[in-house]
């Protein structure tokens, strides 16, 4: 793309993304199309498009098929007539230095910020635009962390347990509440849309950030996949080999969790969801499950999808070397005293912790 084809300075101060405190981000500024920014960008940041995304298919059409001296020709026609509007709205999301970025850091950004200083308005720009933090990305995961699983079957409260371990000052990774769905063929029920998968891996990096990985990180166990987003493989390598606390809650506490979850659900989603796993549960069973749902026999239809879903869990559980996994009973109806006997089985495992374990 012309856009990104030379790499001018500006006259604005580089930086690169090893170089940036993540935990403290300034104001960040993406002036790159809206579809590039729908696909991926770095958390937080704000859209100011350069170009629209015909614009840039217009652009890059050009520079292809033409020349560059027409692309460039091009997007300048396209470009003047914005920028009074482009420079009122960086200075209204961007704050007094805000970091701005396109592609491959080239000729969007530079000319956006070379605006922004004859405006008066001072920024940084990131070197290697938003494939060089793509990269940054990547590479992060592959640094080790003291991982603790925390496991469970179906309707155990595994999320709940995990933010109610945080207040008590505990490091938690969110995995399912990123990925805006529960894990199961039922999970995206009462979610949010799934990010793409280039932005759950930036929204993760950026959570990332907030945790010392020299000190055990509480997060749920969870298969590569979670309903359409995938785990980096570096961090779903770890996680294979963490050691598991397997939390065992019983059926009609975890039963009563589903119901107050889903029992509002419209019946219609949570059948075309049953629809789902009918080549694994079977077609009698499905059809058992279904007729409960429109009677609204919702404990009977738990019943029968737990017992797909335990053996699912168990089979995973086992796999694993039995001295990485770490029984705890818990009864399920008390978050504060459940949680008090995960912290206290926790304080017990000194391999975890050391002389961190906490209080």
């Amino acid at each position: 793309m012309v856009e990104e084809s030379m790499a001018s300075g500006g006259g604005s101060a580089l930086v690169e993304a090893a170089a940036i405190s993540w935990t403290s981000l300034p104001q960040v500024i993406d002036v790159r199309s809206p579809a590039e920014f729908e696909a991926g960008h770095i958390s937080g940041a704000y859209n100011v498009p350069l170009f629209s995304d015909a614009e840039r298919a217009t652009v890059g059409t050009l520079y292809k098929q033409v020349s560059r001296q027409a692309a460039l020709d091009k997007g300048l026609e396209i470009v003047g007539p914005k920028l009074a509007a482009l420079v009122k709205e960086i200075r209204e999301h961007g704050g007094p230095v805000p970091l701005i970025y396109c592609w491959r850091g080239g000729l969007r950004s530079a000319s956006v910020c070379g605006l922004m200083q004859i405006s008066g308005q001072g920024c940084k720009r990131l070197a290697g635009g938003y494939k060089a933090f793509r990269t940054h990305v990547r590479q992060h995961f592959s640094q080790p962390a003291r991982l603790l699983l925390l496991g469970g079957s179906t309707g155990s409260g595994k999320t709940a347990l995990l933010h109610r371990l945080a207040q008590d000052h505990l490091q938690i990774l969110d995995l399912e509440g990123m990925a805006n769905h529960k894990g199961s063929a039922f999970g995206h029920i009462n979610e949010k849309p799934q990010p793409t998968n280039e932005q759950f891996e930036n929204n993760l990096f950026l959570a990332w950030q907030h945790l010392d990985p020299s000190q055990p990180i509480l997060v749920e166990n969870e298969s590569r996949v979670i309903g359409k987003v995938h785990l980096p493989e570096p961090l779903f390598s770890q996680m294979r080999t963490a050691p598991l606390l397997a939390i065992e809650v019983p059926k009609k506490a975890r039963i009563a969790r589903l119901i107050a979850d889903y029992a509002t659900t419209p019946k219609a989603e949570l059948v075309e969801a049953t629809k789902r796993i009918a080549k694994k549960l079977g077609p009698e069973k499905v059809q058992r499950v279904e007729e409960h749902i429109q009677n609204e026999e919702f404990h009977q239809a738990c019943e029968i999808l737990l017992s797909y879903y335990d053996i699912y869990y168990y089979r995973g559980v086992f796999k694993r070397p039995p001295e990485l996994i770490h029984y705890l009973e818990l009864e399920g109806r008390d978050l504060d005293r459940d949680a008090a006997l995960i912290k206290a089985k926790i304080a017990s495992l000194p391999s975890l912790f050391g002389p961190h374990a906490p209080q």
